[in-house]
């Protein structure tokens, strides 16, 4: 495809995987400046952290999943896994439907824009 073509639209995806967000929170910062879409993997975000993901760009809307239990009210070791989505708001913003899932805009948003849950 021809990316000159001014007919058309073109959105860009980046995947990124962190090896802890907070510790590399600048380079996603900077992959915001240049993608429409970035999909994030091995955050290590607690459940609790998990509004951290806001804080990044604010140009961004974003959600996620911890892959951490702390249901025990106890963590051993590192928090491991976890994935994240940001998207630029200006781009996306007509896709959000309320109604797709029921109460979370963000799952709605993902579920019309991709046709099915991705986290």
């Amino acid at each position: 495809m021809d990316r000159k073509n001014k007919d058309m639209s073109y959105n860009s995806l980046v995947t990124f995987n962190c090896r802890s967000l907070k510790r590399s929170v600048e380079g996603v910062r900077q992959l915001c400046k240049k993608a429409d879409i970035i999909a994030l993997q091995e955050t290590w975000l607690l459940p609790h952290d998990l509004t951290y993901l806001a804080s990044i760009d604010a140009d961004f809307g974003s959600t996620g999943t911890s892959a951490v239990d702390t249901s025990n009210g106890v963590l051993v070791g590192r928090p491991h896994g976890g994935v994240a989505l940001l998207w630029r708001k200006n781009s996306y913003a007509l896709k959000f439907d309320r109604g797709v899932t029921g109460t979370n805009y963000e799952e709605g948003f993902i579920k019309k824009a991709y046709g099915k849950m991705l986290i």
